[in-house]
């Protein structure tokens, strides 16, 4: 309740990076996470301002997380409290572009939450489309031949940062093929 309320700031121009999204990143998780993974994947998104520098949102979204503790009946200095706001900060872009020889630092957890938020890339490809667009819309863009191209070109980061976009194994099992399928889609039809 406390996190949705979060994602209600400027709902009317998150068209992604909204409480929708947080829902299907925590539908994404592992059968039974750790109760700072769950909250984690909650607030990731909690403050979302468009062209913010690296990991403003993401140090923003765990100080929202403090913030609120008490409302939540939990201690801001609590393990569990401390873990989740350390994986908020770590879904800024960086790591999601993480090169395949630094990801050893990656706790498990932190490795579910960054599949989780790519888990959207594996959508029906209608909605990864659309998803693309929503992206470009939120930044203040319109969703034209020149600003999808640049979209294509940074889903090429992906490839070129690892040999597989998702970190875990349940991850690639779940979602690899179908995220690869859509973004070379996309740039065979954007690039062209």
């Amino acid at each position: 309740k406390e996190a949705k309320r979060w994602y209600d700031f400027n709902a009317s121009s998150r068209y992604y990076h909204n409480w929708a999204h947080a829902q299907k990143v925590m539908a994404a998780l592992p059968i039974k996470p750790s109760e700072s993974l769950y909250i984690a994947a909650m607030w990731h998104d909690a403050v979302y301002i468009p062209g913010a520098p690296n990991a403003s949102n993401e140090q923003s979204s765990a100080s929202a997380l403090e913030f609120v503790c008490g409302s939540c009946g939990f201690d801001k200095k609590s393990d569990v409290i401390i873990e989740a706001k350390t994986l908020i900060l770590g879904t800024s872009l960086s790591w999601h572009l993480l090169k395949e020889d630094d990801c050893s630092c990656l706790s498990l957890d932190h490795a579910y939450l960054l599949d989780a938020d790519l888990s959207s890339l594996a959508d029906p490809y209608e909605d990864f489309h659309a998803n693309q667009c929503s992206i470009l819309m939120e930044n203040g863009l319109e969703p034209n031949k020149e600003n999808l191209k640049n979209s294509a070109k940074f889903l090429l980061n992906f490839f070129r940062a690892r040999n597989n976009i998702y970190h875990t194994l349940s991850g690639r099992k779940r979602w690899e093929k179908a995220a690869r399928i859509n973004i070379l889609t996309f740039l065979g039809e954007i690039l062209d």
